[in-house]
């Protein structure tokens, strides 16, 4: 029995591993099958909720998916996918990227959410009454209304961007700190992007952009995420970028260039 958990285990941790850089909705090689568009809203405590809608070739609403992403990749507690038997929970086993419907303490909460606009199968933009039904503690249903509305006004009859993996959770050391970078998108595109860096000492480049020792490193970045999204690149553009210093960015360029790889 005890190799027959560890076997589970693992192919858990296979699936973790590799989910958070793969989501078969956003392959494109599925673009005869479907659409998909997705809304975000950045919150004030680093965590980005986003509405996905997918559609079939056809123009008919597929399914519903509020969810959302940190843009932190320290660990987050209570944040896991529990590995049960028997009905009880024997592991916990912690994501390779922070996204919202890991987190236990909301998970009720969250689920229904989802079984809710997936009942409901909402065809045009919506208010605050269309929720009285759906009782919330956690989330606020202004966002949900948000989020809702941006998303069913998206236009979802677009090309199939080149990305078949839009969800990253990537770092990388250098002799100073480590490089992070998380993304999201759908389709086959990179909508958000959020690099950092944490230093050795634990603080975040993102948390100290008001240091006049760190405000044109900061001001870099920006410029990075920038072209990245307007341009949907990732190879080789250390060169068409105009930076403070080059040499300092030599292994977040290598960890950019691994955005969209398994």
């Amino acid at each position: 029995m005890k190799r027959f958990n560890y076997v589970l285990i693992l192919l858990f941790s296979i699936f973790l591993i590799s989910g958070c850089n793969k989501s078969q909705e956003n392959s494109p090689t599925n673009n005869d099958d479907f659409y998909e568009v997705k809304s975000y809203l950045e919150k004030n405590n680093d965590w980005i909720y986003y509405m996905n809608i997918s559609y079939n070739k056809y123009g008919e609403i597929k399914y519903y998916e509020f969810n959302g992403i940190n843009k932190k990749i320290d660990k987050i507690e209570n944040l896991y996918m529990p590995l049960r038997e028997n009905g009880k929970i024997v592991d916990k086993l912690g994501p390779a990227c922070n996204c919202l419907n890991y987190y236990q303490p909301y998970k009720k909460e969250f689920d229904n959410i989802n079984d809710f606009f997936n009942s409901n199968k909402f065809q045009k933009e919506i208010s605050i009454d269309t929720l009285n039904d759906l009782n919330t503690k956690y989330y606020s249903k202004s966002d949900l209304v948000y989020l809702f509305n941006e998303a069913i006004k998206l236009d979802y009859q677009r090309p199939i961007g080149k990305y078949e993996y839009t969800l990253n959770s990537l770092s990388k050391e250098d002799e100073n700190g480590l490089w992070t970078i998380v993304t999201e998108g759908s389709y086959g595109y990179l909508e958000i992007i959020n690099i950092d860096y944490k230093l050795n000492n634990g603080a975040y480049l993102s948390e100290l952009k008001e240091n006049n020792l760190y405000k044109s490193m900061y001001n870099d970045i920006l410029n990075i995420e920038n072209y990245i999204i307007k341009h949907q690149q990732v190879k080789n553009i250390y060169d068409k970028i105009e930076l403070h210093d080059e040499q300092r960015y030599n292994v977040l360029f290598e960890l950019i260039s691994e955005i969209g790889n398994i």
